[in-house]
C-alpha cells in the first residue's frame, strides 16, 4: 500500500506517518463516495432514470413525456442500460434532492399529489408529468427565499 501511495503522490521517500495519513485520507474519500452513492442511489444515468421514475411514481410514458423523449428511449434506459443525456435528468434530480431535503420521505408522494396555491391550485405531480420539473424547482427556491405565494 505504501508503494502505491508513493506512486500516486510521486514521493520518492514517504515516511510511515505520512503514508498512514495519506492512506486514511484516501480511505476517507472512498467512504464518503460510498456514503454519497448510498444516499443518492446509483450513479449510472440509466439507473438514475429508473430510480427517479420510481421515486416520483411515474410510468415510462409519463417520464418520456416529462423529459421530451420517446417512450422507446425510456424503455431502452430501463431494459438495455442505454444512457440518456445528463441534462435530460438534471431537473428531476434537482427536484428530488430538494424534496428529500424539505419533506419527509413518506410525505413526498402526498405532497406531490396535493393541490397547491403555489402552483395555481395544480398538483405538483401533474406539473411534473407535463415536463415542468424546473417550474417546481424555481417555486421551491422562491419560497425558500421568503417570497410570498
Amino acid at each position: 500500500m505504501k508503494a502505491e501511495i508513493q506512486k500516486l503522490h510521486g514521493a520518492a521517500d514517504l515516511g510511515e506517518e505520512e503514508a498512514r495519513k495519506l492512506r486514511a485520507e484516501h480511505l476517507s474519500r472512498d467512504q464518503q463516495a460510498r456514503a454519497t452513492e448510498q444516499m443518492s442511489g446509483p450513479v449510472a444515468p440509466t439507473a438514475r432514470a429508473r430510480q427517479l421514475r420510481e421515486h416520483f411514481g411515474l410510468t415510462q410514458i409519463e417520464l418520456a413525456h416529462a423529459l421530451g423523449v420517446s417512450l422507446r428511449t425510456v424503455q431502452n434506459w430501463d431494459r438495455d442500460g442505454v444512457a440518456g443525456s445528463p441534462h435530460q435528468l438534471r431537473d428531476l434530480e434537482e427536484l428530488w434532492t430538494i424534496l428529500k431535503a424539505s419533506i419527509k420521505g413518506k410525505d413526498i408522494p402526498v405532497w406531490l399529489g396535493s393541490e397547491s396555491e403555489a402552483f395555481a391550485g395544480a398538483c405538483p405531480i401533474e406539473l411534473l408529468r407535463q415536463g415542468k420539473a424546473r417550474d417546481i424547482v424555481v417555486e421551491f427556491r422562491r419560497l425558500k427565499a421568503g417570497e410570498p405565494v
